[in-house]
């Protein structure tokens, strides 16, 4: 039988697993890159925009809640083929947004780089299983996926000649500051 000491020691131990961590995440705190390859192959076009906004819970190394990046900012250092991209494939107007949802995905917080997470990846008005390799430093975070165009109903961008590929490599990095607990 445990002994009252031994009883309090063990709850001082676990306490601070028993409840759920919350981290709050600003766009600003973070950013957002991606690179999507021509044809030719020598071409790429690099963007970048904020980071993500949003709140992420980890209870009993469950992670959930949701990552949202305002489309609207994305910067390919050309105006015009920013305009092209967002009016002409993105659809901005319509579709300002695109948002991840994690759904009590396993995490170990202690685990430093590669692990694999799935979430719901709603872009385009259309939402589909993703994969996203997730690594972690203290509060700093850097996610990268690959996202298929077609998968969200997005044409393949063309342009005098240049066809881009149709998968397009993303990451995020992002500060996960932890809300005090309730």
């Amino acid at each position: 039988m445990l002994s009252k000491v031994s009883l309090f020691l063990l709850l001082i131990i676990l306490y601070p697993f028993a409840f759920a961590s919350t981290y709050h995440l600003e766009p600003q705190k973070g950013s957002l890159k991606f690179e999507a390859v021509g044809q030719p192959g020598f071409i790429k076009i690099n963007g970048k925009g904020e980071g993500p906004k949003g709140e992420l819970t980890v209870e009993n190394d469950l992670l959930s809640g949701q990552l949202e990046y305002d489309l609207t900012q994305l910067d390919t250092g050309i105006g015009f083929r920013d305009r092209h991209m967002k009016e002409n494939y993105l659809n901005t107007k319509k579709y300002p947004n695109a948002r991840i949802v994690f759904e009590k995905q396993k995490i170990n917080l202690t685990q430093k780089v590669n692990q694999k997470i799935h979430g719901k990846l709603m872009f385009h008005g259309e939402t589909k299983e993703t994969e996203v390799q997730f690594n972690i430093d203290d509060s700093k975070v850097t996610a990268q996926m690959n996202v298929l165009l077609k998968n969200f109903a997005i044409e393949i961008p063309t342009y005098a000649g240049i066809t881009m590929a149709e998968n397009v490599k993303v990451e995020t990095t992002f500060e996960a500051e932890k809300q005090p607990d309730k």
